[in-house]
């Protein structure tokens, strides 16, 4: 069917072109019995066509509750700030994901971990089930936590301030609980230098408290643990003025590439939504708000494309794609839109 080959070829040229759809407002459930990636999380479960479903499997036990854990996140932030603690989020799907089980079982179920855990952070549930049904309440939190922090796979274990600013982020380690609580103790040592440089900067006025600033945010060493730091990024704007560092041309632009990504994410989810007419009329909205974002352009167009196309207008869709190639010839996205043409019109 043609339509469902260029909905999968858009989505793998999406994610060829590191299209992370960041700001989603729903994570979805992802292959549980897949090696966790760098960060501990376990990788994207394939898509499956319509008419080539998966069989559910039959569910995990779910984990054991374990005391001392909230999933009020609100309330777990009062008491962080409240105690001088820090926050620990364990995004995870309790009743069907191997590796979240895994997790509970050798780390967070273990008495060590119970006791020593709560010294430094305020533990906090952000579930997803398969098997039973959360609070509405519960499940928009989450959900929006989820698009917040740009979660890609469970478990993820994103580490924040009492503010709620995310200065770590990470996920299943072998070792069991004393080595995880040795990582732990590392990445908050992190956040306590980032606190030391913040302090310092302070101290100091102009390009000095810019270079300060920009040391401190670059430290993170994750672009999806920025969120939260938009003060800081306009104080470090605000410093350098007259971009004598470069940190203010450097900063604006990743403002603008931020605002992009956001505006695509809502974009992507009025395309999955079956939402086309919606989606492609945010995508003509947005477009001259992109201007110095030309990957998040090209991305907006490929999803214009897909959207005309299921609504059955090839020639739009066709033009579409030709002038999100044209932006960047030479783009992941731009190399793989001749992949897609080929693939529209060797279909007729």
């Amino acid at each position: 069917m043609k339509t469902r080959t260029f909905a999968t070829v858009t989505l793998i040229g999406l994610i060829a072109a590191g299209c992370a759809l960041a700001g989603s407002s729903k994570a979805e459930p992802r292959d549980e019995d897949a090696a966790p990636t760098s960060d501990g999380a376990a990788p994207v479960e394939p898509i499956a066509d319509d008419d080539e479903a998966a069989a559910p499997e039959p569910a995990p036990e779910p984990a054991p509750s374990h005391a001392g854990w909230t999933d009020d996140h609100a309330a777990a932030l009062e008491k962080a700030a409240a105690e001088g603690k820090d926050l620990l989020l364990d995004f995870t799907g309790s009743d069907w994901c191997v590796w979240c089980l895994k997790l509970d079982e050798e780390v967070f179920s273990k008495e060590s971990f119970q006791k020593k855990a709560p010294e430094s952070f305020v533990l906090v549930t952000l579930d997803f089930p398969q098997g039973k049904k959360l609070p509405e309440k519960t499940r928009k939190q989450n959900n929006d936590l989820s698009g917040r922090f740009a979660v890609e796979g469970f478990p993820t274990i994103i580490l924040t301030d009492a503010t709620g600013r995310p200065y770590a982020r990470t996920g299943y380690r072998e070792g069991g609980a004393e080595v995880y609580l040795g990582h732990l103790a590392e990445l908050r040592d992190k956040r306590i230098a980032r606190d030391a440089v913040f302090e310092k900067a302070e101290a100091s006025e102009g390009v000095a408290r810019a270079k300060l600033l920009d040391t401190a945010l670059q430290a993170l060493d994750d672009a999806r643990l920025l969120i939260g730091y938009d003060a800081k990024i306009d104080e470090i704007i605000a410093a350098d003025a007259g971009d004598e560092a470069g940190l203010a041309s450097k900063w604006k632009h990743w403002k603008t590439v931020r605002a992009a990504q956001l505006a695509l994410a809502e974009i992507e989810t009025l395309i999955r939504a079956d939402k086309l007419s919606a989606g492609i009329a945010k995508i003509d909205e947005v477009m001259p708000k992109l201007e110095g974002a030309t990957d998040v352009q090209q991305q907006a167009l490929f999803l214009k494309a897909h959207a005309q196309y299921r609504l059955r207008e090839k020639d739009a869709a066709i033009a579409t794609l030709e002038k999100a190639r044209a932006l960047d010839p030479d783009s992941e996205v731009g190399r793989h839109v001749v992949e897609v043409l080929e693939q529209i019109r060797g279909g007729d």
